[in-house]
């Protein structure tokens, strides 16, 4: 016979008194049938009657170049077929997925019901094996699925996954005992009841390492166990979900922030739609973290959220030190667009103004490469520099997405120190950070208490300074000395980025800067200094180019625990130790011993933003005492 669409049939065999035929059936394109599908169809086999039934033996192809073979008894109490199906691809049938498929396996019938025995293998080396009763008064099942690498279908997340356990099905729906392990030692139990009807009772605990996070939150890490134990309760969404997740002895390092935080615990309550937070954590470096609000489990994930730092410790080893007090709010969607605001009071903060060295070079740069060699090529494949972003650091890609907003205000009314290249400074402001995460505005300073500029044994005590912050957290500084020299007004200007300042010498007149420079330090022109003079010159520019080291006196200071410690000539020319402390938040003292054996205490206290009270005790019997007001405009 033959069809719509090409079909041709062919049967031949006996149909009486017991049926034994043969047949051979094709269909050119299964396209005009199933859009989809895009091949030819083809079947041949055999079909008899026996005293148990009927027995069938067929063999078919298919598009793709499918196989499938069906032998056994088709029909009757003792019913047992045979089946093998296999697939080279599976890539034309299920677009995103790769490689073959293959199952063998049997049916039969059984006093209890149909008894499925099967085992399976597919893409990516996956392997299933299922058996047990499909039908019947009490289907059960026993499944057993594993695949060698989840990575290949979970893209980022790598490791051998396995689910093994059984289903009854029951009059609600299918009762589950299931237990799962997964990538890094991830393991977990589900049981409970799916409905007929869509609607879910399980129990789901077990635990996961925080460590599967690393592709998702890169170049951030997170090191850990987190433990869950929740039940879901009605449609498979987050609503649905109850429990606990909870983590101890965690980790996390940010490299892009510079914080590494130690032992941390956090308690998340799943209730009603929403989470309830409950972190803590330790700074590497020294202080703690603390974080606590809800966050609604849908949408765009509404958050409120508290977060309270105590004396945490910001250290860049080259350019600062600083410890955080504080509390912060996180209002609004995760997703984009939630507010960040509050109020950081900042402790004794030190800003190092770093020696560069003559041989520094700055950061590497990105390398191409031309004509590398095969193993070079091999090593940079291993470690995956070869694609288009190779070199680049993944800390440094600015974010793309909507970014949360900024309304936070840092105080910092003292203890700011400023030091490096002669540079000695302390110093006071606040500062306002408005605009994004993405693009950060800050509006304030930090303004000048205190300082000098040590050059070539000369001491020049600052008129201005001020520290301020663009954008991110490499300060931006500017300090300005000035003296009288025989020929006008000297200036000494350091300013720019803490990471790389600029060093200029202005007067009044203009002159060039290397004439000011020794008229500043010697009081006479460059064509009338010496030889040995020239050296000093020499010297003192390498010092303001930082190139001249911390210095003896900064390393006692430091040693001393200090926070201020000069060596000065006092007017009748001996020679003075100057010691100063802050004895505490608003109340700072130093002491001056000189060589000619005379001393004197002073002690500032402020007694508000704008009010100091101070007073001096001199070992000659003077004593002074006064009242200070001071705004900045």
């Amino acid at each position: 016979a033959s069809g719509p669409y090409a079909a041709q049939v062919a049967v031949q065999g006996m149909l009486t008194p017991m049926v034994d035929i043969s047949f051979d059936a094709s269909v050119p394109n299964l396209q005009a049938v199933v859009p989809q599908v895009n091949g030819p169809l083809a079947a041949t086999g055999t079909v008899r009657q026996t005293e148990k039934g009927f027995f069938v033996d067929t063999n078919a192809t298919g598009p793709y170049g499918a196989r499938a073979m069906v032998e056994g008894l088709a029909t009757g109490p003792d019913m047992s077929l045979t089946f093998d199906v296999s697939v080279p691809n599976v890539q034309p049938l299920v677009p995103g997925v790769s490689g073959p498929l293959a199952a063998k396996g049997s049916v039969r019938q059984t006093p209890a019901g149909i008894a499925v025995d099967t085992n399976a293998t597919g893409p990516y080396a996956a392997r299933a094996s299922v058996q047990g009763v499909v039908t019947g008064d009490a289907p059960a099942l026993n499944y057993d699925v594993t695949i060698p690498n989840l990575g290949a279908v979970v893209p980022k997340l790598s490791g051998p996954l396995n689910v093994t356990g059984t289903a009854q099905q029951e009059s609600a729906g299918w009762r589950v005992n299931t237990n799962a392990t997964g990538p890094a030692g991830t393991r977990a139990t589900i049981v409970g009841l799916v409905g007929s009807d869509g609607n879910l009772n399980l129990d789901v605990n077990g635990n996961a390492p925080l460590g599967l996070s690393a592709p998702f939150i890169a170049p951030r890490s997170l090191q850990g166990q987190a433990r869950f134990d929740l039940t879901v309760n009605g449609p498979p969404a987050l609503g649905s979900v109850n429990g606990s997740i909870q983590t101890s002895n965690a980790s996390l390092s940010a490299p892009n922030l510079r914080v590494t935080l130690q032992d941390i615990a956090a308690d998340i309550r799943l209730a009603n739609n929403r989470a309830q937070i409950d972190l803590s954590a330790r700074s590497a470096d020294g202080g703690q973290i603390k974080a606590g609000g809800a966050v609604t489990l849908t949408g765009s994930l509404p958050a409120d959220i508290q977060i309270g730092l105590n004396n945490l410790v910001l250290i860049d080893p080259s350019l600062y030190r600083t410890s955080l007090d504080g509390t912060l709010r996180l209002a609004g969607p995760l997703s984009g667009g939630a507010n960040i605001s509050g109020q950081i009071d900042v402790g004794e903060t030190e800003v190092s103004v770093p020696s560069t060295g003559m041989t520094s070079i700055g950061d590497i740069p990105q390398i191409d490469f031309i004509g590398a060699p095969a193993d070079v090529v091999a090593t940079r494949r291993k470690a995956g520099l070869t694609g288009a972003d190779a070199g680049t650091d993944p800390a440094a890609s600015g974010d793309s997405g909507p970014g949360f907003g900024l309304n936070v205000r840092i105080n910092a009314p003292r203890r700011i120190f400023v030091r490096g290249r002669g540079l000695d400074a302390e110093l006071g402001g606040s500062l306002l950070l408005t605009g994004s995460t993405n693009r950060i505005i800050s509006a304030g300073r930090f303004d000048l208490i205190r300082g000098r500029l040590d050059i070539l044994g000369k001491r020049f005590e600052l008129d201005e300074g001020a520290v301020r912050f663009q954008g991110d957290l490499v300060p931006y500084l500017r300090f300005v000395t000035s003296t009288t020299t025989n020929t006008g007004e000297v200036r000494i200007v350091i300013e720019g980025k803490a990471t790389s300042p600029e060093v200029s010498f202005e007067s009044t007149p203009d002159a060039p800067q290397d004439e000011v420079l020794a008229q500043l330090l010697f009081g006479r022109n460059i064509s009338e200094i010496s030889a040995f003079q020239a050296l000093q010159l020499a010297s003192a520019v390498a010092t303001l180019a930082g190139r001249g080291g911390a210095g003896v006196i900064s390393n006692l200071r430091t040693g001393f625990g200090l926070d201020d410690l000069d060596v000065t000539t006092t007017d009748s020319g001996a020679t003075a130790v100057r010691a100063g402390k802050y004895i505490s938040e608003n109340v700072y003292t130093d002491v001056t011993a000189a060589s000619d054996g005379t001393a004197d205490v002073s002690i500032n206290l402020d007694l508000t933003k704008n009010l100091t009270a101070k007073g001096t005790v001199g070992s000659d019997g003077n004593t002074g005492i006064g009242i200070f007001f001071e705004k900045d405009y």
